[in-house]
């Protein structure tokens, strides 16, 4: 290694990895992660009725559960 040029990643790590499956591995996981976020907006975009009426009714359910049972008396 004298006299060659290291890359960030063999710098820090000091392993050089040569297989074409561990260097993809990392863009392949990353597309997965796009895809599922851009699935996931899909649902919420779809479903944004059903989502706000099961928020809503879990925070009243959970605002009469710790506000006094929703009476707060001054």
């Amino acid at each position: 290694m004298n006299g060659e040029k290291l890359q960030a990643n063999v710098e820090s790590s000091g392993m050089k990895n040569s297989s074409f499956l561990a260097n993809v591995e990392t863009f392949v996981s990353i597309i997965c992660c796009f895809v599922i976020g851009v699935v996931g907006l899909i649902i919420v975009a779809l479903c944004k009725s059903c989502i706000q009426d099961f928020v809503k009714g879990e925070l009243r359910r959970l605002k009469k559960k710790l506000f006094f049972g929703g009476n707060i008396k001054a």
